[in-house]
């Protein structure tokens, strides 16, 4: 059943002994100290059988010290009271609150609470396990703990595992057995009985292992209950309010403000009339529904502003108190590079209001070209259907393009440069077909700014053209064919839809044209 050295951490050999000491002191002189505690004994004995204790004792072979014990130390069966851990020396005293279950295994885990005291060296994956009845259990599951809408880990998100079905009206039950998912999102729940367990996913917002704060927490389930010896994904989700309200209104400078919804919506406008406040601009952003940004020209001439919204056909109400004037506006770098495609984007940090295509040209070393040019949401679309070279300029004086707060855009040029863009292709394999699949290109560096791919014929391709650089694939399989990722439901144990991202970084380099198929 496991002698007295059973629990023991493996290090590097080599290492000074202290000695004679009355009191712990910092050693002076010589290496750093990087070796951390060694475990020599314990009582009950790791893997000990048929033990009852109230108390545990853990002894190392150098001083001790602990830290932040309350968090990094978890019993499993959880206890309804916390166990209360003190150093006596080389020792730690952990005493049990709790009776302990019948013929049951526990394990207690102690994260990096234990550390030497002259470093503060942690005894990492130190456990101590033992049984209250005659056998040992050894079955275990693991699960891969992924937020469901950026594919993304949850770094210690608990996975909890329950003996009977999970109550899903109201959440009062402790679990069974607990693990905690570690920096890429796996959790491993060890030393379980060889039977089915229901399986729940939880990042908290307050520690007591119950799912009370649906909004504010991440949750996951699985509907079937979970064998042992299994490994899956377990996809988690915060649910999205049914009341409609405004989570976050913030100013981001002057004349422009951010607005964030407690669920997505179809359609936003401002209701305000247009005597009363003139010329607001609404934006939104596509694939987005719960966020938009809202610029106002003429904030300056209030102290504070009443705003008046429909969404989704409700009447929200928002007072607002602008600050400051608006700084001048800057062209965003023109992407004319790559193969002649039409129209080419060209915008700025704010929505352009008005233009004059007279103040817009093009300059190649012999000519100078018309340009046709169309203004849409804020963004001009220039119609430019040749191939560009190098030594073409696109040129703009300070009466061509005028912001939403009627601000000019400062004169100014940019050069084409050639293959600097790239198309991407996306094939899927036969089973997607039947969904719609959202797919979006993360650049590397800049998580959460997605570039959509444009669906093709049949439902199995899409395709984007892209500035050169690296990138992260992402997809999410569009259940319900919204255009939107949609949450799960708990009490009604809808799963949500999953996102997933590739386990690779692709690289588009000048001059080729790339094709992936997405298996």
């Amino acid at each position: 059943m496991g002698g007295k050295y059973s629990l023991s951490l493996f290090f590097p050999m080599g290492f000074a002994l202290i000695l004679g000491c009355a009191n712990p002191v910092m050693p002076t002189g010589g290496p750093a100290d990087k070796r951390p505690p060694i475990l020599l004994k314990s009582n009950p004995d790791t893997f000990a059988t048929n033990v009852n204790p109230q108390s545990i004792t853990l002894t190392f072979d150098e001083w001790i010290d602990l830290k932040n014990a309350d968090r990094e130390v978890q019993v499993s069966p959880p206890q309804s009271t916390p166990p209360k851990l003190s150093v006596r020396g080389k020792s730690v005293v952990v005493l049990l609150q709790d009776s302990l279950r019948p013929n049951t295994t526990y394990q207690i885990g102690f994260g990096e609470a234990i550390r030497d005291i002259t470093e503060g060296n942690a005894a990492n994956r130190l456990r101590l396990v033992f049984s209250t009845g005659p056998t040992l259990d050894s079955a275990w599951i693991e699960r891969l703990l992924l937020d469901a809408q950026t594919g993304l880990p949850i770094p210690n998100a608990a996975l909890l595992a329950y003996n009977q079905p999970i109550k899903t009206d109201s959440h009062t039950t402790a679990p069974d057995f607990l693990a905690f998912a570690d920096s890429i999102g796996r959790a491993r729940l060890r030393y379980l009985p060889s039977i089915p367990l229901f399986l729940m996913g939880l990042k908290e917002a307050s520690p007591d292992l119950r799912y009370n704060r649906p909004t504010a927490e991440w949750v996951g389930f699985e509907t079937q209950a979970a064998n042992p010896y299994s490994t899956d994904t377990l996809w988690m989700f915060r649910e999205q309010s049914d009341s409609l309200y405004f989570t976050s209104v913030k100013e981001l400078h002057a004349g422009k403000w951010a607005f964030k919804l407690s669920r997505p919506a179809n359609k936003m406008a401002i209701q305000n009339p247009q005597e009363d406040l003139p010329g607001p601009l609404l934006q939104t952003f596509p694939g987005i529904a719960d966020s938009f940004l809202v610029w106002l020209p003429n904030f300056k001439q209030a102290d504070s502003l009443d705003l008046m919204f429909s969404i989704d056909e409700q009447e929200l109400h928002r007072r607002i108190y602008p600050t400051g004037r608006p700084a001048p506006p800057k062209l965003n770098k023109p992407y004319f590079q790559g193969p002649a495609r039409t129209p080419w984007p060209l915008n700025c940090d704010r929505p352009i209001s008005k233009f004059n295509p007279s103040g817009l040209r093009l300059l190649t070393p012999t000519d100078t070209l018309p340009i046709q040019a169309t203004l849409q949401q804020g963004i001009i679309l220039l119609n430019l259907e040749l191939e560009l070279t190098k030594s073409a300029r696109f040129v703009w004086d300070s009466s061509a393009m005028f912001d939403v707060f009627s601000l000019p855009v400062a004169a100014g040029e940019s050069r084409f440069e050639s293959a600097d863009f790239v198309e991407w292709s996306i094939e899927f394999i036969e089973k997607e077909m039947i969904h719609q699949t959202l797919v979006w290109a993360e650049p590397e560096g800049k998580p959460g700014n997605r570039i959509p791919f444009t669906p093709q014929s049949g439902n199995s391709k899409v395709k984007a053209v892209l500035p050169t650089g690296r990138y992260t694939l992402i997809k999410t399989i569009d259940l319900n064919k919204d255009g939107l990722w949609t949450p799960g439901n708990w009490k009604k144990q809808i799963l949500p839809e999953q996102t997933i991202r590739a386990s690779r970084i692709f690289e588009l380099k000048p001059g080729f044209d790339v094709q992936t198929d997405w298996q």
